[in-house]
């Protein structure tokens, strides 16, 4: 089934609203929604998970490499971001810059790991993506 991306991203959101909570840092108004994932079977871990809800950019989820599972280096668009590569670059006045998505850096588990930002084009690429974040808390990943 095909969807244009802004019902992708509404169909996103209902899932991850009826299968998390929000962040305890909150969601923002526009750019983008962060959750906790608990799945209270197997050894429960809660999985954090940014998404962007921006109605100008694709629907992006981030989530740990961990959490990714087999997900990663498969068919659904992927950018890996290694937590060796922050704060590699500096700003204008020498500052080191995060070097991702601002929202990500304040979150504990997001904010320093290796993460990869997946992009689902349809929906069956957000169901594997959600099925893959439920499976990594059931498994205790994170």
């Amino acid at each position: 089934m095909s969807l244009d991306r802004e019902a992708l991203k509404r169909v996103a959101l209902e899932i991850l609203n009826e299968i998390g909570s929000a962040h305890p840092i909150g969601h923002q108004p526009v750019k983008v929604a962060r959750y906790v994932i608990a799945v209270p079977r197997g050894k429960g871990a809660e999985i954090e998970v940014m998404f962007e809800k921006d109605p100008a950019d694709p629907p992006h989820f981030w989530i740990t490499e961990e959490a990714a599972g087999i997900l990663a280096g498969g068919s659904i668009k992927q950018t890996k971001y290694p937590s060796g590569d922050l704060r590699k670059e500096r700003g204008k006045d020498g500052t080191p810059l995060y070097g991702r998505h601002s929202a990500l850096e304040k979150m504990p588990q997001l904010g320093e790991a290796d993460l990869i930002r997946f992009t689902p084009d349809n929906v069956s690429e957000l169901g594997a993506i959600i099925g893959q974040i439920v499976a990594a808390s059931i498994a205790g990943l994170r």
